[in-house]
């Protein structure tokens, strides 16, 4: 994803990485801030969107946020979340 950005902005590759980072981070203090995603209803799956064009899916498992997917918004989502092996 970032590789794909780098090729046309390597400053907004690098904010974007940033912005990832920075979200991620955000949930120690906060992890069930992120709301339900729906398309897992019921899961204990949350996302976070990241500007508006990328959803970081994570869960809560006890005390340990787990990322599971970063997703482009216009992904088909049942494609994009079984295209890895399980995820988090």
């Amino acid at each position: 994803m970032v590789d794909h950005i780098e090729q046309d902005s390597p400053y907004y590759a690098a904010r974007f990485t940033q912005s990832v980072f920075n979200a991620a981070r955000s949930l120690q203090d906060l992890p069930e801030r992120g709301r339900k995603v729906p398309e897992l209803d019921p899961s204990d799956y949350r996302q976070l969107l990241i500007g508006a064009n990328y959803r970081l899916i994570y869960r809560v498992d006890t005390r340990t946020v787990r990322i599971a997917r970063l997703l482009h918004v216009k992904q088909n989502f049942p494609d994009a979340w079984k295209s890895d092996s399980d995820p988090a």
